[in-house]
């Protein structure tokens, strides 16, 4: 299955008018140095132990947006979604650095 990818215009597009739930995948330091693309977000960090249960918990009909800081966990949290049966779920194309680039 291939991942669903937003460039940074559809993203923010998709923030505005989808009833969705943002997902930020990067450590709690990562957030406090780079910043967030909106304080209405569920922050999971896929390096702790629970963070596979935190996504499992999540409604699976529901649309998510996924992004980190380099795409890395942000694709690998998709792929994960998709084989979870999440079929509503888009990744942010050039990550942070391309987010505050456009905003």
């Amino acid at each position: 299955m291939t991942i669903n990818r937003l460039n940074t215009i559809e993203f923010k597009d998709a923030l505005d008018s989808w009833e969705h739930t943002l997902l930020d995948v990067r450590t709690k330091q990562e957030q406090d140095i780079f910043w967030v693309i909106s304080e209405k977000q569920v922050h999971i960090d896929v390096y702790k132990p629970e963070a596979l249960e935190h996504i499992k918990k999540l409604p699976r009909e529901g649309k998510y947006l996924i992004y980190c800081y380099h795409g890395n966990r942000s694709q690998q949290v998709a792929s994960l979604m998709q084989e979870l049966w999440f079929w509503e779920v888009y990744d942010l194309i050039g990550w942070i650095d391309e987010w505050k680039k456009s905003n």
